[in-house]
């Protein structure tokens, strides 16, 4: 090993740790709000909607950042043969 102790923390792994924390307080909050009602499953709604946005920005800036980081991933992803099955599972999510 040749490096420092935090040669770990690069932005692209403090951003995913970062997107985990939501992910976690959006199942969380998922949680508490099938489990409780009152004051409580209203501050889970709101506490979840806040994380909700957080994991989607944070898959849209994984998504835009992941081909930059490594040349195969730029060429599968955006390759030609991609670009119908990509279309395809945007039209089913959204469909």
């Amino acid at each position: 090993f040749s490096g420092s102790s935090f040669d770990f923390l690069t932005p692209f792994s403090v951003l995913t740790g970062v997107a985990l924390l939501f992910g976690y307080g959006l199942l969380g909050a998922g949680w508490l709000i099938l489990k409780t009602e009152g004051p409580v499953q209203a501050a889970a709604r709101r506490q979840g909607r806040v994380c909700l946005i957080g994991v989607c920005t944070a898959i849209a800036v994984v998504s835009l950042w992941s081909p930059f980081l490594n040349p195969a991933i730029a060429a599968r992803w955006l390759g030609r043969s991609m670009l119908p099955d990509a279309f395809a599972a945007v039209v089913a999510v959204e469909g």
